[in-house]
């Protein structure tokens, strides 16, 4: 019986199969994003309008979730988002398709004449090596002064034992005691290296002399972060010269100036953002230095911001290849979203730097076995509960279920084959996971690799804290390492927990407040298609990636988190995700995105910016993952690799700018526009400039918030001014007649109500019509008239007045 014929056109026309899928699989996503059109102006500001007035309403089942409203407004019948859903459905089948038939084509064999996949690497032995620099011990003693610092700051915030002594530890000392607590834990968890012994303080991280290629990478990642950095700087306190619910913040600032030695730094510093003092303090330094406005109020999460560039580096190419983890920081170093909450003096920010540098670290001990980042890991992790609190419940619930389901999926695909025999497979289960070798053998002739596939995802060999490899490489870690990972989180979490019970606070207030209350859950369990009332609820966690602009001020803007013009990215990204799951990379981004959905469906509303900033790096890497694998599955065997890399260069590069542009050149005039109502913080930032003394009145028929007011004239340093807030009500012939003339007066008046400038100017003499000099809109601006005094001390009559100013 002869051979078999073999088809030698089998392979070209799954090829072709598979590129035919994946480019039906954009176009569907690009009709997706295109359907899914954000709503006209007009229809936008009818929701917001419609969101407050329901705000506070709990009474009626549909009114705890006000979002919902505005929602119904925006889709109408639903068609868009249907008909959008459907098409998304469609093109992640169609992604799909052509994942599986890429399992059986060569797309990730060097097409190189006699040239194989790599062996893989021998079982790890980097574990001598960390002995070797890192030691197996613990410093001991570094140890003993790090839990001395923690253990004398909790005691001083706790204040369970009552300890006289403690109490004079001012927010200097407390500050300092957990600096130095933070230094001398790590350093002694990480082991006891030979500072003395060596001669390069690199070696203290095990890196070796840097390459050519490490040195480009480095300065990659510098010349992105500088890039976030002038990003998140330009005209931070200008630009959006209002406040971003900045109000709290600034209060804790004039608080920590009045009462230093009496504020403890981890308990709450206000009963609505319930957070620690830290973010607060570290504000403080920042308006020490760049003087009490908004700038200063705003630089730390500036360089927070910029900050997390790195993270997202460290995080991708630990997970994923070079090409991705520099595509995820270019986009994230311009994501509309995550500039303007860096910009913004809130202290959402931090979580996402926290978060993502602990996962980061958490996924580079699990490449190289070392003991170090498993350390740094629960250090960062422990820090994500001194800020908001979306990161202080997100990231230890996604760290524990990754490394969880991780380890089970690596056990279950580790069990040994029926073939093998008994000590072949005790061999296998004793051996590491094998790491691949970098990819030595491409050229412009060779297809770019898929993420996790064959060869060529990146040098996997981990030499230094840049190493990475792709999703396809099995995670491990070894059980002495997760202790340690556990145990420096726990020695960091304890003191802001230890605070809490000791002043008997609950876990986290904030989400006690905002909860979905009994009403909501009451009709989803019992009444009518509550499971469906439940679905459309949780549908706004999603749809506020895509479609859905935000109903709050925090963002604002026309446009939900992603520029319509990206969604096909983020789509593609989150089905190759899907149906790659089992992998430890697309396996945290789901679970990233999962828990944030289920999360935010528990709130009254589900689709509020700020708690999704915890989300954007995850967003960021996913589109990132959506260019790199649709021109890797639509350009293979086609196009040089060489060519590939310029394609994604430049796709990247186009993201980056049109981003910049957009936020720049128009969302930042959106949210400028967005106010619904006069700015009566642009009034203390104005009355700032007045002369001392000056009794300032703001007339308006919606009610001002005192404490915005108040904190506002302690952080600009005018306590002297005399602010009456009132309606229109009250300002009246017999208001003004009462008042003293022996003071400067200024009014702050609507722009419309000539009636009340006509009142005016019967009893004082003013200056002519002030507007702000700050970047507020015109239509948006209390009108200034300032009755100086030396105008008004003998204040003509009516008669006189009418006489004086006829011409």
């Amino acid at each position: 019986m002869g051979k078999a014929k073999t088809c030698p056109r089998k392979p070209y026309v799954m090829t072709r199969l598979r590129q035919l899928f994946a480019l039906a699989a954009i176009l569907m996503m690009i009709a997706a994003a295109y359907v899914l059109r954000p709503p006209n102006e007009g229809t936008l500001r009818k929701a917001n309008v419609l969101n407050l007035s329901s705000m506070g309403r709990i009474t009626e089942p549909f009114s705890q979730w006000s979002n919902a409203y505005a929602f119904h407004l925006i889709a109408g019948d639903g068609t868009p988002v249907k008909l959008g859903l459907g098409l998304i459905l469609a093109g992640g089948l169609l992604l799909g398709l052509s994942l599986n038939l890429g399992k059986s084509s060569p797309l990730s064999v060097s097409r190189r004449e006699g040239s194989v996949t790599p062996p893989l690497q021998q079982p790890d032995t980097r574990d001598e090596v960390s002995s070797a620099v890192y030691g197996e011990g613990v410093g001991y003693i570094r140890l003993l002064i790090g839990l001395l610092c923690l253990a004398l700051l909790t005691e001083r915030n706790g204040n369970l034992f009552e300890i006289s002594l403690l109490q004079n530890l001012n927010i200097h000392l407390q500050a300092a005691l957990l600096l130095f607590g933070l230094l001398f834990s790590a350093s002694s968890l990480i082991g006891n290296p030979g500072y003395w012994k060596t001669k390069s303080i690199w070696s203290i991280f095990a890196f070796p002399k840097f390459d050519k290629t490490h040195r480009a990478e480095i300065l990659a990642v510098a010349a992105i972060t500088l890039l976030a950095l002038i990003l998140r700087a330009w005209r931070v306190g200008s630009a959006i010269h209002g406040l971003i619910d900045e109000a709290h913040f600034i209060n804790a600032i004039t608080l920590l100036w009045e009462y230093p030695d009496d504020i403890r730094i981890l308990q709450p510093f206000s009963n609505i953002p319930a957070f620690p003092w830290v973010f607060p303090y570290a504000q403080w330094g920042g308006v020490e230095i760049f003087g009490n406005n908004l700038t200063g109020l705003r630089v730390i999460s500036v360089l927070i911001g910029a900050a997390t560039i790195p993270a997202i580096y460290l995080l991708a190419r630990s997970l994923f290849d070079k090409p991705t983890a520099l595509i995820a920081a270019l986009i994230l170093a311009t994501f509309p979203p995550h500039i303007h909450f860096s910009r913004a003096g809130i202290n959402n920010i931090a979580d996402p730097l926290m978060g993502t540098a602990a996962l980061g670290f958490l996924a580079y001990g699990m490449r190289t076995r070392q003991r170090w980042p498993f350390v740094l890991a629960g250090i960062t992790l422990g820090l994500t509960q001194y800020f908001y609190d979306g990161g202080r419940l997100l990231y230890p619930a996604l760290a524990l279920l990754w490394l969880l389901l991780a380890h089970i999926i690596t056990r279950l695909s580790q069990s040994p084959r029926p073939s093998t025999s008994v000590e072949n497979s005790r061999n296998k289960r004793s051996v590491p996971p094998p790491l691949q070798q970098p990819d030595t053998e491409g050229g412009d002739s060779t297809p770019l690799p898929m993420l996790g596939e064959g060869p060529g995802v990146g040098s996997t060999k981990l030499p230094s804290l840049l190493g990475g490899e792709g999703p396809g490489v099995r995670m491990s870690f070894r059980r002495r390492h997760l202790i340690i990972f556990v145990l420096a989180f726990l020695l960091i979490a304890t003191p802001v927990y230890y605070t809490r019970y000791g002043q008997d606070s609950g876990f986290s207030s904030r989400s006690q407040d905002v909860r979905a209350g009994n009403d909501f859950w009451r009709t989803v369990l019992l009444g009518d298609n509550g499971e469906l009332i439940y679905l459309r609820h949780l549908s706004y966690t999603f749809l506020i990636y895509i479609y859905m602009p935000e109903m709050s001020w925090f963002y604002g803007g026309h446009t939900p988190l992603i520029l319509r013009v990206f969604v096909p990215l983020f789509l593609l990204g989150l089905f190759w995700s899907l149906w790659n799951w089992r992998k430890s990379g697309p396996l945290l981004l789901i679970l990233w995105l999962g828990l944030v959905a289920l999360g935010n469906s528990l709130l009254s509303e589900s689709a509020t910016s700020a708690r999704y900033v915890v989300v954007f790096p995850a967003l960021a890497l996913l589109m990132a993952i959506g260019l790199r694998q649709s021109v890797a599955l639509v350009l293979s065997n086609r196009w040089p690799q060489r060519a590939q890399v310029v394609v994604i260069s430049l796709i990247a590069i186009a993201i980056a700018v049109t981003q910049t542009g957009y936020y720049f050149d128009r969302h930042i005039d959106d949210w400028n526009n967005g106010r619904l109502s006069l700015d009566a913080d642009d009034v203390m930032f104005r009355a700032a400039d007045l002369p001392p003394n000056t009794h300032v009145h703001i007339v308006y028929d919606i009610e001002i918030m005192r404490f915005n007011l108040d904190t506002l004239r302690r952080y600009l340093h005018r306590t002297d001014l005399d602010v009456l807030p009132m309606y229109p009500e009250r300002f009246t012939s017999f208001y003004l007649d009462g008042l003293p003339r022996d003071v400067n007066h200024a009014f702050f008046l609507p722009p419309d109500r000539y009636d009340l400038v006509a009142l005016l100017v019967a009893y004082f003499e003013l200056d002519p019509a002030q507007y702000s000099p700050y970047n507020v809109p015109r239509e948006y601006q209390f009108v200034l008239y300032f009755a100086p005094v030396e105008k008004n001390t003998d204040h003509p009559t009516d008669e006189l007045w009418m006489r004086r100013t006829s011409p």
